[in-house]
């Protein structure tokens, strides 16, 4: 009982906040050899998977395939996005993570939505994608850019970031694609999936 309270208390703080979700799909996809986010899974692009989810939270969502700032990974993308948004808070999704699913942006944006705080979720690799911060974190992202050392573990630690750990039921749909033995491995879970 207490439990379901806080989830509805949570799901109530993220409809009282203005959000915008980005998708970044301006990298140069370098392992991969082609742009990733045009390559095809399952009968749609890599980027439609991802857009599909985040469609599905009900929020604005929008692509950056043009970084403003150029060679600076991730970073340059989420600086991109946060001198575009009018949302106080913002959701970043990559588009190279074709399993994520509305349940993990939902738990994200709740998180986040009730300790209003920058939210990464967080891997035993450390923070990663998808993740949340608010568009007054923006300064603290381009003196991050500016200073040539771009990270998204820095910008976490840099703005004191909650972690979000998923539980394990949900640790595959965090898959990312980078090379293509990567592609061929999610390919292999979708087939198991589907015969299960």
């Amino acid at each position: 009982m207490g439990m379901s309270r806080n989830r509805d208390h949570a799901a109530a703080s993220t409809k009282a906040l203005q959000w915008s979700i980005w998708i970044l799909a301006g990298g140069q996809s370098r392992r991969m050899g082609r742009d990733k986010s045009r390559i095809r899974l399952a009968g749609k692009s890599l980027l439609a998977h991802v857009r599909s989810a985040a469609e599905s939270t009900g929020w604005p969502v929008r692509v950056i395939r043009k970084d403003a700032v150029t060679r600076c990974g991730p970073l340059g993308g989420m600086l991109t996005a946060l001198q575009r948004s009018r949302s106080d808070w913002n959701l970043f999704l990559s588009c190279d993570q074709p399993l994520l699913s509305v349940e993990i942006l939902e738990r994200l944006m709740n998180s986040a939505a009730g300790k209003r705080k920058a939210t990464f979720v967080r891997t035993s690799e450390g923070f990663g994608f998808p993740c949340v911060i608010a568009a007054s974190n923006r300064s603290a992202l381009e003196r991050l850019v500016a200073s040539g050392k771009p990270s998204l573990q820095r910008l976490a630690g840099l703005l004191g970031a909650q972690a979000l750990w998923l539980p394990r039921r949900l640790a595959d749909c965090l898959t990312n694609i980078n090379p293509p033995a990567e592609l061929a491995v999610v390919r292999r879970m979708l087939l198991r999936a589907r015969s299960a």
